[in-house]
């Protein structure tokens, strides 16, 4: 009996089960949470979060899901057994409704004749009556007959059948081994709808393995023939060769909707985020070549195609990398016959902006490698610039070197330094060459350091792969420092990353600790006056610098800063959503605002904060002594800036919010999420006319300005003053203007004014106490500011 089918196919993540099931993949409780959060973000609909009876471990993080976790259903593994399920129900029952027991029993006649000797209608009584069992417990079941696809068609029918009558609504037809092939699995799927006359009172899943290569394909022909559940996990992850590959069958779905016609609720933008942290947490690495999402994915090497690629991308790639998320977009891989153009824009495009001098020295050392090896990838390029970023800056850099090893020869090396303008050579014996260099290098620069870490591993492919160095360093005064550097010659690069530990510890003494400020533009920013004032008071050995980054290049740069110790940055327009797109670890405000300003970087783990509500509102209560508890409130533009003071002024209890915003649907969007977080209150929108913008300024008690009006010195008031009244507060977010024309305008009609100098230090104090975990002097901090103010010219941006 066949049910009228619908366009739309489920998807069933069960990367925190079958995935960790992959040897070597194990997660910890944390972690687990984490992939789970992100799994929602992602859009799936079933996270299969555990199997609950196997240990206390596996328990605790499907129960921990089942309650932290909202959006897709949350469901626990069970066998047919009695202690199973009431296991697995007590793990799901946080979800409420969301929660599904997922009940297995295997069908196929290897399985029954060898692992349960059982004959085939106590393999029907038994699934019939652990699905009973589960439908007491909970409303949402799900069915699997292991090893379904080597089950005798007639008996898998039967099978079906019956745990839909004992109510189960999802059945799912594994292919536990991955021994079928598309025709014959694809022929299995359509032949239940013939034979299973109940069959519209089930969702048809299906769970492949890739034994053969052939999940992702088996997959695709079941949902062909009317399955529309899939069950898969992220990179592939699971026992033996793995599962269907979410990525891979998700974009199959979306490139091919000509021929499928079939969608998902898959946030495609997400995927390549999610990839990246399941491989991070897991350890497992995604090979090069891996569709969708592996790093060659949406590269190019061959001429032909890279002609065809800059003159139109659908000559040679039916997906664009930023679908998935990948916004470094297509790569065109370079090589010994690349000129400086396309060496300096490659750069660029990653986020290396270097000085003509650093270019020359990093373009060389690309033609020497190019000649080294056939191919040149994007990990060879950040490891040359991140190198020649870290020399430039350096005291010691190396000219020559030189080793003698071998079996019956003691290890020697000869090194020539350079210091500016002088050379210093010297030569030592040591274990090994690498041993012998380092110590050579300790008696020309007079500085002892003991290696207390060393690793290599290649971070390019291919026998003239390049090989990334990581060092440890600890020095006479107890200093440790950490330095990386890449090459061909391994020798060479250990040479290099334990000189880069010198440098630093020359260069900072070893404990400085940087920040940074990026932004674009950011030569304006008032921040590093102002924190570097705050280090000075709190007696801090620290530097905050400021970084012009374009948004495109923020993928890059992040990392790169964190590999160089930085303990911190912030982020100014226009980085702030590019910068939550990015990050995987978030605080409850920026994932709440989707937005970030502020990152903590700790042992190379970026995690991302928004300071903006909490800093407005330490702002305007500090400036007016008074909150928008209970009153009603006028915001001025629903972009970044206001969309944070709006919600800021929602959760401090705003009894009225008016939106003004020349995008209505803007402000319309805005309005129907802050309807969320606050129901008792009215959230207005006002029509994009001036009469209406007036009016609500003028019912209003407090107003805040959110928008760029007010710049430049020309700009007009963005109300007049007839749309203000005596007594309002109005806060105006610009803060490089000591008075705006809208504040001028407010003050006529007697309101009080503040412009948002009061906000940027109010974000930065809380930005520092993120890092430090110090209360910040607040007013040695607005000293600062103050100060640097008359250098600022009125130009430079808001907020």
């Amino acid at each position: 009996m066949k049910r009228k089918q619908n366009d739309r196919v489920l998807i069933f993540d069960t990367t925190l089960r079958d995935g960790e099931q992959c040897p070597g993949a194990s997660l910890n409780h944390r972690e687990k949470i984490e992939i789970a959060q992100q799994l929602a973000r992602l859009g799936v609909d079933v996270i299969e979060a555990g199997f609950p009876i196997a240990s206390p471990d596996d328990f605790q993080a499907v129960h921990a899901i089942a309650s932290q976790v909202k959006g897709p259903r949350v469901a626990g593994l069970a066998r047919a057994l009695e202690k199973d399920i009431v296991r697995c129900a007590e793990a799901v029952a946080p979800a409420g409704r969301r929660g599904r027991i997922h009940v297995f029993l295997a069908t196929s006649s290897i399985h029954r004749q060898f692992k349960l000797r059982k004959e085939k209608a106590e393999i029907v009584r038994l699934a019939t009556a652990a699905v009973k069992q589960a439908r007491s417990l909970c409303e949402d079941v799900e069915f699997s007959p292991e090893d379904a696809s080597r089950t005798e068609p007639d008996f898998l029918a039967e099978v079906t059948r019956a745990v839909i009558d004992a109510g189960a609504r999802t059945v799912n037809i594994p292919d536990t081994v991955g021994y079928a092939v598309p025709e014959e699995y694809g022929a299995l799927i359509a032949s239940l709808f013939e034979l299973v006359p109940n069959i519209a009172d089930a969702v048809i899943n299906v769970h492949c393995h890739n034994d053969l290569g052939l999940a992702v394909a088996n997959s695709l022909a079941a949902v062909k023939n009317g399955a529309r559940g899939v069950e898969c996990t992220i990179n592939g992850l699971g026992e033996r060769a793995g599962n269907c590959a979410l990525e891979e069958l998700v974009m199959a779905l979306r490139t091919r909707n000509d021929f499928y016609h079939l969608t998902t609720g898959i946030k495609t933008r997400e995927i390549y985020r999610t990839s990246r942290l399941v491989s991070r947490l897991t350890g497992m690495l995604v090979q090069r070549n891996k569709a969708v999402i592996g790093a060659n994915a949406f590269a190019h090497e061959s001429g032909i195609h890279q002609d065809g690629i800059l003159k139109e991308r659908t000559t040679y790639e039916i997906m664009r990398p930023e679908d998935i998320g990948l916004e470094s977009g297509t790569v065109l891989v370079l090589g010994k016959h690349s000129g400086r153009h396309a060496f300096r824009d490659r750069l660029s495009g990653m986020g290396f902006h270097l000085r003509p001098e650093e270019l020359e020295r990093a373009y060389a050392r690309f033609i020497e490698l190019a000649d080294k090896k056939k191919t040149i990838y994007d990990d060879d390029l950040v490891a040359i610039a991140r190198d020649e970023m870290e020399d430039a800056a350096g005291i010691y850099a190396i000219d020559y070197l030189q080793v003698s090893t071998g079996s019956t020869t003691v290890p020697t090396a000869t090194v020539r330094l350079k210091k500016g303008h002088e050379v210093m050579q010297d030569a030592a014996c040591g274990d090994g060459p690498v041993d012998a260099a380092l110590k050579t290098i300790d008696r020309i620069t007079g500085v002892a350091g003991r290696l207390v870490d060393y690793g290599i591993q290649a971070v390019t492919i291919g026998k003239d792969a390049q090989g990334e160095v990581s060092v440890r360093v600890e020095f006479q005064e107890g200093q440790i420092v950490s330095g990386k550097a890449s090459g061909t010659d391994v020798v060479q690069a250990s040479a290099a990353a334990y000189l880069s530990c010198v440098n630093r510890r020359f260069m900072l003494n070893a404990s400085t600790r940087p920040y940074a400020v990026l932004g674009h533009p950011v030569k304006h920013s008032l921040s590093p006056q102002m924190q570097n004032a705050a280090f000075a008071a709190m007696g801090l050995d620290a530097v905050y610098l400021a970084f012009d980054t374009p948004p495109e290049r923020l993928g890059s740069v992040l990392p790169m800063l964190a590999e160089l110790g930085f303990a911190g940055v912030n982020l100014t327009v226009p980085l702030k959503e590019t910068a939550f797109a990015f990050l995987e670890d978030l605080d409850d405000s920026a994932r709440r605002l989707r937005s970030v300003n502020t990152v903590s970087i700790v042992e190379g783990r970026m995690r991302g904060y928004s300071t903006d509500g909490e800093g407005f509102l330490a702002a305007f209560r500090e400036e007016f002594n008074v909150t928008p508890a209970e009153r009603r409130v006028c915001i001025v533009g629903c972009g970044g800036a206001g969309r944070a003071v709006a919600i800021a002024c929602a959760l401090a209890g705003a009894r009225e919010l008016w939106l003004l915003n020349r995008n209505v649907g803007r402000a319309e969007r805005l309005a129907a999420e802050l309807g969320a977080l606050m129901p008792s209150a009215g959230v207005h929108v006002a029509p994009a006319r001036s009469d209406a913008w007036c009016a609500a300024c003028h019912a209003s008690q407090i107003v805040i300005q959110a928008t760029s009006v007010g710049l430049r010195e020309d700009d007009p008031a963005l109300l007049p003053a007839e749309a203000f009244c005596p007594g309002q507060w109005l806060y105006d977010l610009i803060y490089h203007v000591p008075q705006t024309p809208t504040m001028r305008a407010a003050h006529t009609a007697g309101a009080h004014t503040a412009n948002g100098l009061g906000m940027l230090l109010h974000q930065g104090a809380l930005s520092l106490k993120i890092w430090t975990g110090r209360d910040p002097p607040l007013a040695c901090m607005r000293r600062a500011l103050l100060a640097a103010m008359p250098q600022r010219s009125a130009a430079a941006g808001s907020v």
